[in-house]
């Protein structure tokens, strides 16, 4: 693990972000990341991280800010991954810090997420570095 470095994600590195969003159950094309990842580079309140090694990209952590009417500035992971033949390494741990760091950057307080009821594992490891499950509650969407 030592040779693992947090870095802000680069537009080659889109495809393997795709391949790993699906490990998210989320399918997203090597265009379609490429048209994302351009976006969110630009953004100042979006930042996309990636846990590299020597030659591969093992995982990423998505965060963005908000300004809230309630809240003020409040900062939300859009997705966690890292790639299941890496996982407990401590890959997760490191993204995760580096999302917190970028979040403190911008003002917020608190850092928010959600996370699937199946995933059982990722509620264990958010436990673990000291996250708190503060509510459960009915996901709604509309397609537009």
């Amino acid at each position: 693990m030592d040779n693992i470095i947090i870095r802000t994600v680069k537009k080659s590195d889109a495809k393997r972000i795709a391949s790993l969003s699906v490990q998210l159950e989320h399918s997203m094309s090597e265009s379609e990341a490429k048209e994302r990842l351009a976006v969110i580079l630009k953004n100042k309140t979006q930042a996309l991280f990636v846990a590299q090694d020597k030659s591969e990209v093992l995982g990423y952590v998505s965060v963005s800010a908000n300004y809230e009417l309630l809240n003020g500035v409040q900062c939300r992971i859009g997705g966690l991954v890292v790639d299941a033949q890496a996982r407990g390494r401590g890959l997760g741990t490191k993204l995760m810090a580096k999302a917190e760091e970028w979040a403190k950057s911008k003002g917020s307080k608190t850092m928010k997420l959600s996370s699937n009821v199946k995933r059982i594992d990722s509620h264990r490891f958010y436990e673990k570095i000291g996250y708190l499950k503060t509510k459960e509650q009915a996901a709604f969407s509309k397609k537009l």
